[in-house]
C-alpha cells in the first residue's frame, strides 16, 4: 500500500511538473501610427516582444511606433 502511494504521488509531481514546463510564452504588440489611427499593426503569439514589436511595425509602416503589449492572452 505505501508503495501505491508513493508511485501515486510521483505520478501527480510528474504531471504538474509537465504541465508548468509546457506552458509556453507568447507575446503580442499593438503600433499606430503618429497620426494615431490611420495605419497599424498587429502581432501576436510571438516568442519575445522584440520579435511581437517588430512585425507589428513592419505591419503598420516607418512612422509607426508600439502602444500596447500583451502576452498569453
Amino acid at each position: 500500500m505505501r508503495g501505491g502511494l508513493k508511485n501515486i504521488a510521483a505520478g501527480v509531481v510528474g504531471v504538474i511538473a509537465a504541465m508548468v514546463a509546457g506552458t509556453a510564452f507568447a507575446a503580442g504588440s499593438l503600433a499606430i501610427d503618429t497620426l494615431q489611427g490611420k495605419e497599424y499593426g498587429f502581432s501576436f503569439n510571438h516568442p519575445s516582444y522584440g520579435v511581437a514589436d517588430e512585425r507589428a511595425k513592419r505591419e503598420c509602416g516607418p512612422d509607426c511606433s508600439i502602444v500596447k503589449r500583451f502576452e498569453n492572452q
